[in-house]
């Protein structure tokens, strides 16, 4: 880990925190520091895109002439293939990520993902929290790559939905093609009997509605986001695979 690295970790945990202070009641001058942040999630993603912007604003209003975040969401900067890259050589200095679309060259990100490994996202919030032996263990990892994940969004569970056949057994699967976003969600469907396929979310609408994939397995939110619920009738609700963001620097 660089020091640049480790000092943006610590300015940044310590405007979450509130512990910036004035030192004896006179005004610190110094340099403010600018720094990059990229992500793909649009404003459609309700509940992933608002937390990713009220952090940028909170920082921004409290450390006023301390930091600020130019914020460049919905793949306006780096393309969602394109944020670690760009982390990595320096075009964004943070990035908002899915853990799916990096765990190929990350793999240790692949443990969040694990089928049933949280009982409810109170339990994913604890297991994922700063400090905790999980959190720690992931950023062993990525120190070995110069990567640190700040922090994560609790992790959602992610849903088998079906457009014609309900899933009430593992037999129900057989035969159907599941569009899955990465490793872990493809083995689980792979493991469950079905078939995994890797259509673009941006395109799922349209391979729904042609028939060309029976379903998906996906978080809720990817349903309005997209508009799946005109071509979606029905889901299986467990934690087959969990789905969150993280901060990574």
């Amino acid at each position: 880990m660089s020091w640049k690295k480790l000092g943006f970790a610590f300015l940044i945990l310590l405007f979450i925190c509130g512990t910036l202070t004035t030192i004896g009641q006179q005004p610190v001058m110094a340099k403010e520091t600018k720094l990059i942040i990229a992500s793909y999630i649009p404003p459609s993603y309700k509940d992933l895109f608002t937390p990713t912007k009220m952090f940028a604003d909170y920082v921004n209003e409290h450390g006023k002439g301390k930091v600020r975040l130019e914020y460049f969401h919905s793949g306006t900067l780096l393309k969602a293939e394109e944020l670690l890259p760009g982390l990595m050589q320096g075009t964004a200095d943070m990035i908002f990520h899915t853990d799916s679309y990096i765990m190929g060259t990350l793999p240790i990100l692949g443990i969040i993902e694990l089928p049933f490994l949280y009982e409810n996202m109170e339990d994913a919030s604890k297991k994922l929290r700063i400090g905790s032996p999980l959190y720690e263990l992931i950023n062993q990892e990525l120190a070995k790559k110069n990567i640190f994940m700040l922090a994560t969004l609790p992790a959602i569970p992610q849903y088998i939905w079906t457009s014609n056949k309900p899933v009430r057994k593992p037999e129900d699967l057989k035969g159907l093609r599941i569009r899955t976003a990465g490793r872990v969600e493809a083995m689980v469907i792979k493991a469950l009997g079905g078939a995994s396929t890797t259509t673009p979310s941006a395109e799922l609408y349209e391979a729904l509605q042609r028939g060309t994939v029976d379903g998906a397995l996906c978080y809720w939110g990817t349903v309005p986001a997209r508009g799946l619920q005109e071509v979606l009738k029905y889901y299986t609700k467990g934690y087959f695979a969990a789905y969150t963001e993280e901060i990574y620097i």
